[in-house]
């Protein structure tokens, strides 16, 4: 993040609320304006503030205009569901924000099972919209597994 110019978009599960937190942290040290598209990043953070895992509430966080070049946005609805807002969001039809050339988008979620086609369609036209797309390749590894390992 520190080192990509531009907007960033990063998609991930809403419930990865620890995940969500160092995001917003890492924004703010590095001076980047957040901002949250889609309702279940939003209800899980206002529910994070709601049980003092974070101490503001949405509401008082200002979103970044969205051409703000240097704003970083979380993106909800990694798994690519038809009407989520990472599928909106990389087919061009979301009303208030369009991905373009310049932009980083990261994919910092698993694949759920029968789900990766309708996902690397979504990243496969952010890709061809000129988006740099992170975090799908064997070379940059940017999930890690919120579940407790065994053995």
């Amino acid at each position: 993040i520190a080192r990509t110019k531009g907007r960033i978009f990063i998609t991930t599960f809403a419930s990865q609320v620890e995940r969500i937190k160092n995001l917003a942290s890492t924004a703010a040290r590095l001076g980047r304006p957040i901002g949250f598209i889609g309702r279940s990043l939003k209800t899980q953070w206002e529910a994070a503030f709601a049980s003092k895992e974070v101490s503001s509430p949405l509401h008082l966080m200002k979103p970044p205009p969205y051409t703000a070049q240097n704003s970083l946005w979380l993106v909800a609805g990694c798994q690519g569901d038809r009407n989520s807002s990472f599928t909106r969001l990389t087919h061009g039809i979301m009303p208030r924000v369009k991905l373009k050339a310049g932009d980083t988008l990261i994919y910092s979620a698993s694949m759920i099972p029968g789900n990766e086609a309708k996902i690397y369609e979504a990243l496969n036209l952010a890709a061809d919209a000129g988006v740099t797309v992170v975090g799908v390749s064997g070379d940059v590894r940017v999930h890690a597994s919120g579940h407790g390992r065994t053995g």
